[in-house]
């Protein structure tokens, strides 16, 4: 699966906002992009552009803030492990729906 696969599509001549969406939809919406990013494997530096871009921002930093690399580093890297574990324990609990 692509990152194009988790962005939603807007289709710009229909005369729908996004606010006219119901609640129902966009949550049945929001089910199948998390079912598909845990079945994909969950977030993955090589999948995702914007994990990609992110990286290399924190590897060609500027000089003077060469201290702090590390840290954003570490920090990126519990961002994702946070998400990949919301999405373990989100799968189990549609697991345990149906």
């Amino acid at each position: 699966m692509s990152e194009e696969d988790y962005i939603p599509e807007r289709d710009n001549d229909s005369d729908e906002s996004q606010e006219d969406i119901d609640k129902e939809n966009l949550k049945l919406y929001q089910d199948k992009i998390l079912k598909n990013l845990y079945d994909d494997g969950g977030l993955r530096v090589e999948n995702i552009i914007e994990i990609q871009y992110m990286m290399e921002l924190i590897k060609y930093v500027p000089e003077k803030y060469k201290d702090q690399q590390e840290p954003i580093a570490k920090c990126l890297e519990l961002i994702i492990n946070l998400a990949n574990q919301f999405l373990e324990i989100y799968n189990k609990q549609l697991i345990e729906k149906n």
